[in-house]
């Protein structure tokens, strides 16, 4: 349930759901002018236990003006990754950042997905990065190709979990890794190899077929 009001205990100490960068010094000073004129027109939003998940710098800004009693928005109906998707979310319809910097921020969130083992839809992450499905389809395809050379292919990608890998991987990388662990493992099952990568039999099985035919002397 979200609760318009509330009176945790907030602190800054801990952020685990700041996901983007601090504001720079200008930036900050325009804030903190803003809210003394203004106050805080956007409620600062927090979880059950007072971590701030959307509004460091409007709450950071608030201490320094001695604003005691900032407007704030409980959601206690959040868990796991979805505080941080909010927070994605929230942050990303707010900050204006150029082409460049969105893109590297649509890296760290898919690579923090994949860090968790979190499959999401290059539609799911468009709608949390406020861009376009194109973007985050081609960001994922470097992603992973960047975390499989990193390990010098599937078999040695020791850095990351090969198989949340392999849901972010594109079609073309998909076949290659799962080529590649047929051939790193050849006496490894159909369903083994299928259960590792999170693909069907039936498609591990189409390519065992396909390379036993490439290389079945003539």
């Amino acid at each position: 349930m979200s609760r318009a009001r509330s009176e945790p205990d907030v602190s800054l100490d801990e952020t685990p759901y700041q996901v983007l960068p601090e504001l720079d010094a200008e930036e900050y000073r325009a804030l903190k002018e803003d809210i003394r004129e203004n106050g805080i027109i956007v409620p600062i939003t927090v979880d059950a236990d007072g971590q701030i998940i959307d509004g460091h710098h409007r709450y950071k800004a608030a201490q320094e003006l001695g604003i005691d009693d900032p407007p704030m928005q409980v959601r206690d109906d959040l868990d796991g990754d979805a505080k941080r998707s909010l927070a994605w979310r929230l942050n990303m319809q707010r900050r204006h950042v150029d082409g460049s910097t969105k893109k590297d921020l649509i890296r760290d969130r898919i690579e923090e997905l994949i860090e968790r083992g979190i499959d999401k839809t290059d539609d799911e992450v468009a709608e949390e990065m406020g861009c376009t499905q194109q973007w985050v389809s081609e960001v994922r395809e470097t992603v992973v190709a960047d975390r499989l050379e990193d390990g010098e292919g599937a078999q040695n990608t020791t850095d990351c979990d090969l198989r949340t890998t392999v849901d972010y991987a594109s079609s073309e990388q998909k076949e290659e890794i799962v080529k590649d662990t047929i051939v790193a493992n050849p006496d490894k099952s159909n369903r083994a190899v299928s259960r590792e990568l999170g693909v069907s039999d039936r498609t591990v099985g189409s390519y065992r077929d396909e390379l036993e035919t490439l290389y079945r002397p003539q």
